[in-house]
């Protein structure tokens, strides 16, 4: 008897699930849910864009720095 106890309650609870599930305002809130989660997902991705669109703008100045202090050194450097 004791086996067949897992299984009436595993019945149960997966009745249960299906019920809340076939609810309309549980399925209007799952769909909330998604679009709210699928917005932040979108943020999130645009801001992601934003700040590795800024880094590389960084770096290339950075860069572009940096070379033209090399070539001010080598033409300080070099006699004339």
């Amino acid at each position: 008897m004791l086996p067949i106890l897992p299984f009436i309650a595993g019945a149960v609870i997966g009745v249960a699930g299906v019920l809340i599930a076939g609810d309309k305002r549980t399925k209007k809130k799952l769909i909330e849910g998604k679009k709210y989660i699928e917005e932040r997902y979108e943020e999130g991705k645009e801001s992601v864009v934003a700040i590795s669109e800024c880094v590389k703008e960084k770096v290339k100045s950075k860069k572009t720095e940096a070379e033209t202090k090399a070539d001010e050194a080598e033409s300080t450097d070099e006699p004339k």
